[in-house]
């Protein structure tokens, strides 16, 4: 069995997103990882982690910083899951993917499409934790999503991980690109119709409106944060 790490980028924590995190938890199991990180900040913590799950505060957080610094320095496995706090997978079909495209793949998409749920939908989710009829707009998934995607923790380490510069969103973007241009072995091992569930937060219901891509955009161009990569060059290797 191939080893695999979960990393969960984790901040800001309040009732609902700790809701969130606590649904993966309850599932993530079943994905048999070695080890579940919580990346989450140094100014907060979550209580009560179950059995095997790590939390490790970092400095100065971001998204991009957290999983850098938890790839370099906590992760062992052959494999790392990076999987935002509020996408629930399959995490039986991850384990399947994982040994079926493991051994020749350097990233393993782990969906083909992305069901954005509906609020009715995501406040019953997190209200009750059972399987619950899921209801929400599709979208497809590309080779690199930041919410979820399987990669080796040796090509993660030779690209140096994600841009610290990007401080908010179009991280996987640049990731990607830069995969593209390692001639990167990716796949798509499960079979269509399985999808990620994404939760949206309440607040966060305005985020793609033609205002928000705007933003996005602005952001791509600033990349105001002052350190590329907490990686240094040289580790890893693209066929490892």
């Amino acid at each position: 069995m191939l080893s695999l790490d979960v990393v969960i980028p984790f901040s800001q924590p309040d009732s609902w997103r700790e809701r969130e995190l606590q649904l993966i938890l309850d599932r993530v199991h079943h994905a048999s990882p070695s080890a579940v990180f919580i990346a989450g900040s140094d100014k907060e913590h979550v209580e009560n982690l179950p059995a095997g799950v790590t939390y490790v505060p970092v400095a100065d957080w971001s998204k991009p910083r957290a999983v850098n610094q938890i790839v370099l320095n906590e992760c062992k496995s052959e494999w790392i899951l990076v999987l935002d706090a509020d996408v629930l997978l399959s995490f039986a079909k991850v384990r399947e993917n994982l040994e079926a495209h493991g051994p020749h793949a350097q990233v393993i998409r782990p969906c083909r499409k992305i069901l954005r749920l509906s609020k009715a939908t995501t406040e019953e989710l997190l209200r009750t934790g059972a399987d619950v009829k899921l209801t929400g707009k599709e979208e497809p998934v590309t080779v690199i999503t930041g919410g979820a995607f399987l990669i080796t923790r040796a090509m993660y380490l030779h690209v140096r991980g994600f841009d610290e510069r990007f401080v908010r969103y179009l991280e996987d973007a640049d990731l990607k690109s830069r995969l593209v241009n390692t001639a990167v072995t990716s796949v798509c091992g499960d079979p269509p119709g399985l999808h990620m569930f994404h939760t949206p937060a309440v607040r966060r219901s305005n985020e793609y409106t033609p205002l928000y891509k705007r933003r996005l955009a602005l952001d791509y161009a600033a990349r105001i944060a002052d350190t590329e990569s907490c990686i240094p060059p040289g580790l890893g290797s693209p066929r490892e």
